[in-house]
């Protein structure tokens, strides 16, 4: 994508479709997901952070990240297999799907999990959208209840 500097505008060269560049390194998730997320960290720790990881990377607008397994591996100083494993346990908990890109492989991330572009658009393309695999573990604890006790306003 090139930006358009005097309007704040980002072009996606292969279809021509206009992205604001308001917010651009915005990522929006949603309050299911931190739940989705803290249940990933507890299920495998490595999982998280490789996720984490490519939700940082992805590209706006179609929430692929391009990394290989060996430059994950290397990012956080451990074994390809390693990498491998935690990748598996995220395309089974559906956070992830697997595409290939040329003899290489992307990840799309669940937009149910995180997105980088307006609803709108979020809706209205063939993107990765499916419902989370929560751990029974997680689905069976009690439920976070948050209540307003005082509120103060400050003028």
């Amino acid at each position: 994508m090139a930006l358009s500097h005097d309007t704040q505008e980002e072009v996606d060269e292969d279809t021509g479709v206009v992205y604001s560049a308001y917010n651009k390194n915005f990522i929006q998730i949603y309050t299911d997901s931190m739940g989705f997320i803290e249940d990933i960290i507890n299920e495998n720790p490595m999982a998280a952070r490789v996720l984490l990881v490519l939700i940082r990377v992805m590209k706006s607008g179609n929430n692929i990240a391009e990394f290989s397994q060996k430059h994950l591996a290397g990012h956080f100083g451990c074994s390809e297999r390693h990498i491998q494993n935690a990748i598996k346990v995220l395309v089974g908990r559906k956070a992830i799907r697997i595409i290939k890109a040329g003899r290489n492989n992307a990840y799309q991330i669940n937009t149910k999990v995180a997105w980088t572009t307006h609803a709108n658009v979020k809706l209205n393309k063939d993107l990765f959208s499916e419902p989370m695999e929560f751990s029974d573990e997680y689905m069976s604890r009690p439920k976070l209840r948050t209540r307003i006790v005082k509120q103060t306003y400050v003028g």
